[in-house]
């Protein structure tokens, strides 16, 4: 097509030549991606240079992480110029498996696992990029793969999960009629990413102590903030005692964990008291973990910088639900509130969260009036 910039052979040849050098193909992929971004109607690409740029893209997901999620990014902005031709690909790539990974098997066989896992995350995340605001060509393709693409949340490699997780999110957010239709299934396979998976936790031996490291921590992280971005889309789908149970896990978590799961409490205390206060006696127990940990040892600034902002997190959770109409009810509640939220130390800090709460709603008001 004529106005067509001719950038697959020379793109092709210098992403190749700097496969050895992650710094620059992150660099060399970012500025194609800024080619593709900047193609319209009237420059499209010609379909040979298309297959190339697509043979390229899909070729480079043997690479950082940083590499593939430019990849991704670049798969999903083609997507959106030429959906007929690469939603296609992007389906069939999702569905590539190696063979069985497990630790007795050769290490050829574990490398092209591998190497399926990281062609299925970037066609799943590719698809993130697709669902931008406004109409858009891809739209009438969308349906149709959404379902094949949101069954990765129950994928074998972890970080497929955490692409379809995010996948939902995304599509929450921009397109939610995508989703709700399909969210009887999808939810139920999202809350199992809310769990803990023992699996995943690995010891790594550093000499004089050993330290545990927990490879599902971010797919948990995400899966709750997908949960919060449903709570807020598509509230009327959700079965609010399934919800609040997955919760009260998230409550009990890593700091990581706990954090987008306090914010997400206090949401759901002013989108749904009804369920929460019905649910409050089991959440009383993870909040009050929270506020009396202590720290072990001689615990360094960071250490106690987190934990303090962690108390502040839960804090504000506390105060949201302390707004829910005859909260008073909760006998376990009200107990906990009375022997340790205002109470000692705790009873300064949560005085400061109401203030700045009250603060906030003043300014919101005057802003609105």
């Amino acid at each position: 097509m004529e106005g067509a910039p001719p950038l697959a052979p020379t793109w092709s040849a210098m992403c190749v030549m700097q496969a050895e050098n992650p710094k620059q193909q992150y660099l060399l992929l970012r500025a194609l991606n800024e080619v593709i971004t900047s193609l319209t109607a009237n420059t499209s690409l010609p379909d040979k240079q298309q297959d190339e740029v697509v043979h390229l893209l899909f070729s480079s997901c043997e690479t950082e992480e940083e590499c593939r999620n430019v990849v991704a990014e670049c798969l999903g902005h083609l997507a959106l110029l030429y959906p007929s031709t690469t939603l296609p690909l992007l389906q069939q790539q999702s569905q590539v498996r190696g063979q069985d990974s497990s630790s007795d098997n050769p290490p050829a066989k574990r490398r092209r696992m591998a190497a399926s896992g990281h062609m299925r995350t970037i066609s799943v995340m590719a698809m993130k990029f697709t669902l931008v605001d406004g109409a858009q060509p891809v739209d009438a393709h969308l349906p149709q793969l959404m379902p094949d693409m949101l069954n990765h949340i129950q994928d074998q490699d972890r970080h497929v999960r955490k692409a379809a997780v995010q996948l939902l999110s995304t599509a929450a957010h921009n397109k939610p009629g995508l989703i709700m239709d399909h969210l009887p299934v999808v939810l139920p396979l999202l809350y199992q990413q809310t769990v803990l998976n023992p699996v995943l936790v690995r010891e790594v031996d550093l000499g004089p102590f050993k330290h545990k490291i927990d490879d599902g921590l971010e797919l948990r992280k995400a899966a709750f903030e997908c949960m919060d971005v449903l709570l807020e889309r598509c509230k009327d789908r959700i079965n609010m005692g399934q919800f609040i149970t997955h919760l009260e896990q998230g409550l009990q978590d890593h700091y990581d964990v706990k954090m987008p799961c306090h914010l997400l409490l206090a949401k759901l205390a002013a989108a749904a008291p009804g369920p929460v206060l019905a649910s409050l006696d089991k959440l009383v127990g993870p909040l009050e973990k929270t506020l009396t940990v202590r720290l072990r040892g001689e615990p360094v600034k960071q250490e106690v910088d987190r934990n303090e902002d962690m108390i502040r997190s839960c804090l504000r959770a506390i105060e949201a639900v302390n707004h829910i109409p005859k909260v008073n009810s909760c006998a376990p509640f009200k107990q906990f509130m009375n022997r340790t939220v205002l109470a000692g130390t705790l009873a300064a800090k949560y005085t400061a969260i109401r203030e700045e709460r009250a603060e906030a709603e003043g300014t919101e008001s005057m802003d609105t009036s």
